[in-house]
């Protein structure tokens, strides 16, 4: 082999080395591309998730204080309801209980009530008081109870109040205390159930 043919192929295989390393860097290259491409795209999806639970949680938020906002709102709108209710069906009992104090009945249940004060007393002094509408019973109760009966300065919507002084104890069955009671205590169906055909309301004695 001459020098010319040395040149050529020393030549020739100089220019192959260097396209397998070009080949190989190229290699390289497109693989350090393709990695920087998909940590670029894992990032931006990271990115993305990150937004979206932010926005999802904001909506959250915000749903719930809406929700919340209109729980109360409804809730008011319920108590007022209620409390409309409860007073149209305190003024209708006040009605009933004033046409029923017109009846016999009305004059049995104070007698019953009377009696049961007495009872109580066991012969102590006692001061058994009428409401002021009820005047017109107290000469008939009276002659029916053998009891002294006393027209209270007071109204207190019927029924009787008594007082034993020795003992210092109020026997209170006033149609007003036990309505005081339901108001305050009962829900409306406790008082729809409260009254009674005695012509009294039911509550704890």
């Amino acid at each position: 082999m001459n020098i010319q043919e040395k040149l050529d192929h020393f030549k020739q295989v100089t220019l192959q080395d260097i396209e397998e390393q070009k080949q190989s860097t190229l290699e390289e290259y497109q693989i350090g591309l393709n990695t920087l491409y998909l940590e670029h795209q894992e990032e931006k999806l990271k990115q993305s998730d990150l937004t979206t639970k932010i926005e999802t949680e904001k909506q959250k938020r915000l749903i719930n204080k809406e929700l919340s906002v209109e729980q109360l709102k409804i809730t008011r709108e319920i108590n007022e309801r209620k409390a409309e209710l409860k007073q149209a069906l305190v003024q209708e009992l006040l009605e009933l209980l004033e046409k029923h104090r017109s009846t016999e009945k009305y004059e049995t249940f104070l007698i019953k009530q009377i009696e049961e004060a007495l009872f109580w007393a066991k012969g102590d002094e006692i001061k058994i008081y009428l409401d002021p509408a009820d005047r017109h019973l107290l000469t008939a109760l009276q002659q029916k109870t053998k009891a002294q009966l006393q027209i209270s300065k007071e109204h207190f919507l019927g029924g009787i109040r008594a007082l034993i002084p020795s003992r210092s104890i109020l026997f209170d069955r006033s149609f007003q205390t036990r309505l005081n009671y339901l108001v305050q205590s009962f829900s409306v169906s406790d008082i729809l159930h409260a009254y009674t055909t005695e012509g009294g309301f039911s509550c704890p004695q």
